[in-house]
């Protein structure tokens, strides 16, 4: 979630707004400057460009969906607070700052925003659990559940730890998320550098650094630096948008499935068909009916289950 009194990030708004409007080359040379100035800058702009490509309700599908709404009153819902930021989420809560041994959870569609003594802070996706432990020596987070994005401040006595199963990262100043599925760790750094130790019997270390993006599973961790575009859609959630960029239907309903209780099955002959958009989190019927329209399939809509196939 955005800042509004971050000048980095009112800065990515007006630039996002005028990159909408129309660059000359003069303005679209003095962007790509401002962006390879500071990573920080870079990310706030990757964060305000999906932001305001949710808000057009999957444009990339059907333009004819953009949403008419007057240019300066969408760069306020940029800027404007974490509730609009975050309005494909059911509900976002900022948590009073924590001391040792709490345990925080989100349900289905929930986001919160949670300070630390430190003045690091996390941000709890959908379905998401984790427990805070800080003593005199360290600072430890187990996330057992879901996904969470860390800013981790600077603390020369106390090491920043994250335990994800066999996995432990450690970071001094970073920003970087955390996504722990069934049978894989997505980590995705923005800022800093984040050491990720692998444990057990094929025991290794790796380091993520900014613009990277590392995967571990079963086979092993694989880390390799990214496009702009790819931690745009990894970090996305964090204003409420899903990005799609290319995956199958099955694989698409599965991601709105997490932040949903009403849930999408698409039919085995749909499954394998590829979708493109940007569409809200907690908008189900929208991206069902946009997807249906565009891969020329049927959809049905029902009070607690959507059907695409």
């Amino acid at each position: 979630m955005s800042n509004p009194s971050n000048p980095i990030d009112a800065a990515a708004a007006d630039w996002v707004v005028r990159r909408d409007r129309g660059l000359s080359a003069a303005e679209t040379a003095e962007l790509e400057a401002w962006l390879a100035a500071d990573p920080r800058q870079r990310g706030a702009f990757v964060r305000a460009e999906a932001a305001w490509m949710s808000l057009d309700r999957g444009r990339a599908l059907d333009p004819s969906l953009l949403m008419r709404q007057p240019m300066m009153a969408r760069r306020g819902l940029l800027i404007g607070g974490g509730a609009a930021l975050a309005a494909g989420l059911a509900s976002v809560t900022l948590s009073p700052l924590l001391v040792g041994g709490k345990r925080i959870a989100t349900g289905v569609g929930e986001g919160r925003r949670v300070p630390l003594e430190d003045g690091s802070s996390l941000d709890l996706n959908t379905d998401s659990k984790v427990k805070v432990r800080f003593d005199r020596t360290s600072r430890q987070v187990d996330l057992s559940q879901g996904e969470v994005w860390f800013e981790v401040s600077r603390d020369a006595a106390r090491p920043f730890r994250v335990d994800v199963g066999l996995l432990a990262l450690s970071a001094d100043e970073a920003d970087f998320s955390v996504r722990r599925d069934v049978d894989r760790v997505r980590v995705n750094v923005e800022r800093g550098a984040v050491r990720l130790q692998r444990l057990g019997l094929e025991a290794s270390e790796r380091l993520v650094e900014a613009g990277a993006v590392a995967v571990a599973d079963l086979r092993g961790v694989a880390v390799s630096t990214v496009a702009p575009a790819v931690l745009q859609a990894n970090l996305a959630w964090r204003t409420g948008a899903i990005v799609l960029d290319g995956v199958t239907l099955a694989e698409a309903a599965a991601e709105f499935n997490r932040y949903n209780a009403r849930a999408i099955t698409v039919g085995e002959a749909a499954r394998e068909l590829r979708v493109v958009g940007v569409f809200r989190a907690r908008e189900p019927e929208a991206f069902a009916r946009a997807a249906a329209a565009s891969l020329a399939v049927g959809v049905q809509v029902h009070s607690d289950a959507i059907y695409i196939g």
